[in-house]
């Protein structure tokens, strides 16, 4: 069969390219520069990988993920949510790994990000398949030095390669290399006043002072776009994927990495995450969904889901279409049950083949969905998570693993986004009241739902209302606050007709 999903295509476009030598290891990498936590962004990177790393174990490949970290990248600035502010400024320009923990917690303040870095992993089930790797663990005892030599051998081809990307004042003192003074511990940005190839070493002024370094055994680093080039060659990287906005840095390192002799990784471009306005999401800003939100208000899994589909194209987040995104994971769980029990090949293109790895331990599907809870809760506005659960049980049953999760996320979401319904116009007065006055003679959700297009159509013929989407809009909207919600006639259901009876009452008065 020819598997079409993203992961799956990648996966084979590896294969294909090292089909002289099946029997070698793949490599893929991903990256996180541990100056701040770890957001979205990071671990969706390595879930993306992860689910290439699978489809290639999937088609009899083995695949090893490294996740590498410049812990020696300099410390630029104090960022504003750290304790201590004016403590650390003094430490601006050192390398990450030599900056004081704030929270005292951990070695140094790159080992608390990656501290950080390695929960999420855990969280996310991925520690069996990551390998976080530290600059400082391959620049420091030397695992780089045959690689940085290549580089300092190979200098005039890079700055050839990089000179034309730069503004030309940066033009006059650029270098591939960053020297670490050994005066103050900085990570130096200062033009190398000589390359002693032969030599291995490196001339520039520190302080004022003109003096001589070894480029190896952590006595400087890289430019980030050619450390990324070195990156690939050293560790022999055979594939990485990288954000819409590393598009010319790509294309910088890519010519690099030739330069120094090897070959650079295959690659995908996925697209960045937009906000409600379509703007980029920003941690700073804290506009879109956050790892926070998902982590607090959906199934773990959902998220997941969410990061398979359509990378390449640009992803909306709001806040307020989440049960959006947990329902379409809900809806492929559904599918893919049915697929394992049909034993159906297609099911390995399915998201949560490579959400769910294990077969024989799938979360349980259910005919709930994110939307109707929440509606549900808004409605009833329970006054704690027993109550709310309680009536959920009452009206559907005993509930299952994934609705036990999904009841309470939908819980803290409702209690956490708490939104006011408004006036319903006197036009849809006359609508309610005859909703009300036949719903003893509607047996069941789908009747409801019928009456209710009906009513709909009657507005649209009588030109209350423009159309039948309008028409629900402002249903949700005089119920619930929201302009979009679930069937109304399964929530009705649901939901009980006396309770449903005195909601819409509570609306018409």
């Amino acid at each position: 069969m020819s598997y079409r999903s993203w992961p799956m295509q990648n996966a084979k476009k590896i294969i294909d390219e090292r089909s002289n030598d099946k029997s070698k290891i793949v490599v893929l990498k991903t990256g996180y520069g541990p100056s701040g936590l770890p957001h979205l962004g990071t671990i969706a990177e390595i879930i993306r990988t992860r689910m290439i790393q699978r489809a290639l174990e999937f088609l009899g490949c083995k695949g090893k993920i490294i996740v590498f970290v410049d812990n020696m990248d300099g410390f630029r600035k104090v960022p504003s949510n750290l304790p201590k502010q004016e403590f650390l400024q003094q430490f601006l320009g050192m390398p990450l790994f030599k900056v004081p923990d704030a929270f005292d917690c951990c070695d140094n303040f790159a080992d608390h990000n990656i501290n950080e870095l390695n929960k999420l992993i855990e969280q996310f089930g991925l520690t069996k398949h990551v390998e976080v790797v530290k600059s400082s663990d391959k620049y420091l005892p030397g695992e780089f030095n045959e690689a940085l030599l290549k580089t300092l051998k190979n200098h005039e081809k890079i700055l050839k390669i990089m000179l034309p990307t730069l503004g030309e004042e940066r033009r006059k003192t650029y270098s591939p290399f960053l020297p670490i003074s050994q005066k103050s511990g900085k990570v130096l940005e200062v033009k190398i006043e000589e390359y002693k190839v032969d030599e291995g070493k490196i001339t520039f002024y520190d302080e004022g002072e003109l003096v001589e370094s070894e480029v190896t055994d952590g006595k400087c680093k890289l430019q980030w776009k050619v450390d990324w080039g070195m990156q690939w060659h050293a560790l022999k990287v055979d594939y990485e994927m990288y954000g819409k906005d590393l598009i010319d840095s790509f294309s910088a390192s890519k010519p690099i990495c030739k330069a120094l002799g090897s070959k650079a990784p295959l690659n995908m471009v996925y697209e960045l995450f937009l906000d409600g306005d379509n703007k980029k999401i920003s941690k700073s800003k804290g506009n879109g969904v956050s790892l926070e939100d998902w982590l607090n208000f959906t199934p773990i899994a959902s998220m997941k889901h969410f990061l398979f589909l359509n990378p390449e194209r640009a992803k909306r987040l709001d806040i307020m279409d989440l049960h959006r995104y947990v329902d379409a994971y809900l809806k492929d769980l559904d599918r893919y049950h049915k697929q394992v029990a049909e034993n159906d090949d297609r099911r390995h293109d399915n998201p949560i083949f490579f959400v769910h790895e294990n077969e024989s331990n799938l979360p349980s599907s259910t005919n709930l969905s994110y939307a109707l809870l929440l509606n549900l809760q808004k409605g009833l506005r329970s006054p704690d998570y027993d109550t709310f659960r309680s009536f959920i049980i009452k009206q559907h049953g005993q509930l299952n693993d994934t609705e036990e999760k999904l009841v309470e996320c939908v819980y803290r979401f409702a209690e956490h986004h708490k939104t006011e319904s408004i006036p319903a116009p006197s036009w849809l007065n006359k609508y309610f009241q005859r909703f009300l006055d036949n719903m003893p003679n509607l047996s069941n959700g789908l009747d409801m739902q019928t009456y209710l297009y009906a009513l709909g159509n009657e507005a649209v013929e009588n030109r209350d209302i423009e159309d039948l989407k309008a028409w629900f809009k402002i249903i949700y909207t005089v119920l619930f606050g929201e302009e979009t919600g679930p069937r109304l006639g399964p929530f009705f259901e649901l939901y009980g007709k006396e309770e449903s009876i005195k909601l819409i009452q509570s609306k018409i008065s």
